[in-house]
């Protein structure tokens, strides 16, 4: 079976021909019209576009020392969580990732040490809430992420003593 079905030429610009993928007459594989307005061109002017965001998280990524370098520590949670934390000698962060369709809590001191717990600004019993398909990060340097509502934080400036 052919997977051209799946696929489809770059869209990176509306207003050229073909998307400016190909100037060829006919491309071996079709530009489809609905995939215009996905075109890189659209996006980069868009500040709530999957590309704005994507660009936003790559950049927020390379501000955390732990996400660059740290260890990872995966959390025993329930499912749909999913938690770990990732640690360097700069930074501690907790990431929690709801994996569900439905709101979730997790009590990150029913998996961390008091000491990690500090560090992180969590109160022994605090719950946390998760929307749907949601995430969270604790002790992450604030930096400005995306005007779009996929994910929560809660950040703290503080680096933590390791």
């Amino acid at each position: 079976h052919s997977r051209d079905g799946a696929r489809t030429p770059m869209p990176w610009d509306n207003t050229k021909k073909n998307a400016g993928f190909s100037e060829a007459d006919k491309p071996y594989l079709p530009i489809p019209t609905k995939h215009l307005n996905m075109s890189v061109a659209r996006q980069e002017t868009d500040p709530h576009s999957m590309l704005n965001f994507t660009k936003h998280l790559l950049h927020w990524r390379k501000e955390q020392p732990a996400l660059q370098k740290g260890k990872t520590y995966i959390l025993e949670t329930e499912e749909p969580i999913l938690a770990f934390i990732r640690k360097s000698k700069e930074q501690v962060i907790l990431s929690v990732f709801n994996m569900g369709d439905k709101i979730k809590t997790i009590t990150p001191s029913d998996y961390l040490e008091k000491e990690i717990l500090d560090e992180l600004k969590i109160a022994k019993g605090e719950k946390i809430k998760v929307e749907a398909y949601g995430s969270n990060f604790y002790g992450a340097r604030p930096v400005y992420l995306s005007p779009m509502n996929t994910s929560s934080s809660k950040n703290n400036a503080k680096t933590p003593k390791i």
